[in-house]
């Protein structure tokens, strides 16, 4: 029996998310998949993406293969929460969300993540955040909605064909 095959998961739109944004900021300035537990944060400037909500944006959709799989498609909303910290992260977060509502990051999925778009970006915000030492440090965050088409595929049950089968007439 064939495993069940999947693409367009949260863990592969994190992924993407981080790649681009990772194309964009300078080689000093880290950025992080978030939600690492007993993980040091680095000191200014860095950039943490967070995954957020999913949001269903069309009923499912089937594709029956010769080879007795079927592709299940759902087409749905990505957010990820980017933060970008330390000095000069207004005009981080400026350049990335100004570029995610350009063709520059349609562009730049198609080219490395076809099965995946931007949508669009929340208004950019900043943010309290205080450091261990009880200082405010600069922080800005927004919102990133993407078009993620989520796939799993699947072997079709069937049955053996099981011969003729005689029926009869009940009285």
């Amino acid at each position: 029996m064939s495993s069940i095959q999947t693409s367009g998961t949260q863990e592969d739109a994190q992924m993407a998310v981080f790649q681009y944004v990772r194309s964009l900021m300078p080689n000093d300035v880290p950025v992080i998949l978030a939600q690492e537990n007993d993980v040091d944060i680095p000191k200014p400037p860095f950039v943490i993406i967070n995954p957020g909500r999913t949001i269903r944006l069309a009923t499912n959709s089937r594709d029956y293969s010769v080879d007795g799989q079927v592709t299940l498609e759902q087409a749905a909303q990505v957010d990820m929460q980017v933060d970008t910290y330390g000095q000069g992260g207004a005009d981080r977060m400026g350049i990335l969300t100004t570029l995610w509502r350009d063709e520059h990051a349609c562009d730049w999925f198609r080219q490395n993540f076809p099965d995946m778009a931007p949508l669009y970006a929340e208004q950019r915000q900043q943010v309290q955040f205080i450091n261990e030492a009880q200082d405010y440090e600069e922080r800005w965050t927004a919102d990133l909605a993407m078009q993620v088409n989520q796939r799993i595929t699947l072997p079709l049950e069937s049955a053996i064909y099981p011969g003729p089968v005689i029926i009869e007439d009940i009285k």
